[in-house]
C-alpha cells in the first residue's frame, strides 16, 4: 500500500477540521450548500486551490527532512496555512499562504508564541491588506493625505510614503491597526508605522 506524502498527512488534518465544521452546521442555510457547491464560482476556487496544492506537493517533497523534523509551532503555521488556503477565494492570498506553508516548513527558530500570532493573522488579513504592508515597510511611516486639487499625493519626504485618503485606504489602514500590525505614530493623526508583530508576518509571506 503506497504510504501517504507529507502534504496528504497535513492536507488530511485540514480536511478533518473542515469536514467537522460543515456538520456541525446545523442551520437552515446548510441546505444551499450543494447548490453554491454546484456553482462556477466554486469550480473556478477548486481549480485555483488544486494547482496551488499540487505545487506545495512537489516543493514540500523536496523539503522532505525539513518537514520531518518540523517543531509543533512549526507544524501549527504549516497546518493552518493550509487551512486558510482552503477556505480562501482571493488567487493572490492564495500565493501569500503557499509562501507561508514553504517559510513556515524552513524557519526552525519560529517560536510557538509566534506561531499563534501569525496563524491567526494569516486568517484574518486580506491580500490587497498584506500588499499595502509590504509596501509601507520600504519607508518610515505611512500617512493618509487628501489629494491636491489635480488628484496628485502630497509627498512629506522620500522616507515616508504617503497615499490618498480613500475609504480603501482608510479601510485597509483600520484593517491593519485591529491586526496589531501598525501603530499611530503620534506625530501626525494620519500617521502609522508598522509594528514587530507585522515584520514577523512578512518574512514569512515572502
Amino acid at each position: 500500500m503506497k504510504k501517504a506524502g507529507n502534504i496528504e498527512k497535513l492536507e488530511g488534518h485540514v480536511a478533518t477540521q473542515i469536514l467537522a465544521t460543515l456538520a456541525g452546521a446545523v442551520s437552515p442555510a446548510a441546505a444551499i450548500l450543494p447548490v453554491l457547491l454546484s456553482s462556477a464560482a466554486n469550480t473556478r476556487m477548486q481549480a485555483r486551490i488544486d494547482e496551488a496544492l499540487k505545487s506545495l506537493q512537489e516543493e514540500l517533497t523536496k523539503l522532505g527532512e525539513n518537514v520531518a523534523r518540523m517543531s509543533d509551532a512549526q507544524y501549527k503555521v504549516v497546518c493552518d496555512a493550509l487551512s486558510h488556503l482552503h477556505r480562501t477565494t482571493d488567487a493572490e492570498k492564495i500565493i501569500y499562504l503557499k509562501r507561508a506553508v514553504i517559510n513556515g516548513v524552513l524557519d526552525e527558530e519560529l517560536s510557538c508564541g509566534k506561531a499563534y500570532i501569525v496563524s491567526r493573522i494569516l486568517r484574518d488579513i486580506s491580500a490587497l491588506e498584506i500588499d499595502f504592508l509590504i509596501t509601507t515597510m520600504e519607508h518610515t511611516e505611512v500617512y493618509l493625505m487628501i489629494p491636491n486639487p489635480d488628484g496628485s499625493i502630497p509627498v512629506l519626504d522620500t522616507s515616508v510614503y504617503t497615499v490618498a485618503s480613500s475609504i480603501q485606504n482608510q479601510t485597509i489602514i483600520a484593517g491593519l491597526l485591529s491586526l496589531g500590525l501598525i501603530a499611530e505614530s503620534g506625530k501626525w493623526k494620519a500617521g502609522y508605522f508598522c509594528t514587530p508583530v507585522a515584520y514577523t508576518l512578512v518574512a514569512m509571506l515572502k
